[in-house]
């Protein structure tokens, strides 16, 4: 039974704190455009990405993250 007394008013705090962060993130405007930020993201990629390196094979993989499409995009010059 003392462990509800714990549990309880922990949940319901936690609880409050979840609509709390909810009202507050609904009134700055987090929720306003959902459908822009993934759009903008693929399309930023293509425009800032590094030209390619001259060379090819494994000791030119990248370590920057871009490895795979780089590497594809090199072999696929060099074929």
């Amino acid at each position: 039974m003392s462990v509800i007394a714990i549990v309880l008013p922990l949940a319901l705090l936690l609880g409050g704190l979840a609509v709390y962060a909810f009202i507050r993130a609904t009134k700055e405007g987090q929720f306003d455009d959902l459908d822009s930020p993934p759009l903008r993201a693929i399309n930023d990629e293509e425009a800032s990405a590094p030209p390619p390196r001259s060379g090819g094979g494994v000791a030119s993989l990248r370590s920057d993250g871009g490895g795979v499409s780089g590497t594809v995009a090199r072999a696929s010059s060099v074929l």
